[in-house]
């Protein structure tokens, strides 16, 4: 399972802050999404912490978030909301990276 989501996400940069979203391969991977639960906006963030919690009609699995930083986003019409329309161009989460 690791080794199949070892990368799962697409970044980009904007003013200072990264986008993060989940590629085509992993929503591949992860078939239908139940539900997604992460951190907050204000958290502090570290990228080898298994923080966002995917619940999926295939399986069920911990992410690591792809960088360091505060989360200073949060797209609210995908995160805990339950059956969420998730495509590789939908972000999650914004992150102000540590410096």
């Amino acid at each position: 399972m690791t080794r199949k989501l070892a990368h799962p996400w697409w970044q980009r940069e904007r003013d200072q802050v990264v986008e993060i979203g989940l590629t085509p391969e992993t929503l591949d991977y992860i078939k239908k999404i139940n539900f997604i639960d992460g951190p907050l906006v204000g958290a502090q963030v570290q990228s080898t912490w298994p923080c966002l919690q995917v619940e999926a009609s295939s399986t069920n699995t911990d992410l690591t978030l792809p960088i360091s930083g505060t989360i200073v986003a949060k797209n609210e019409q995908v995160l805990n909301q339950w059956q969420p329309k998730i495509t590789h161009q939908t972000w999650l989460y914004q992150i102000k990276p540590q410096v």
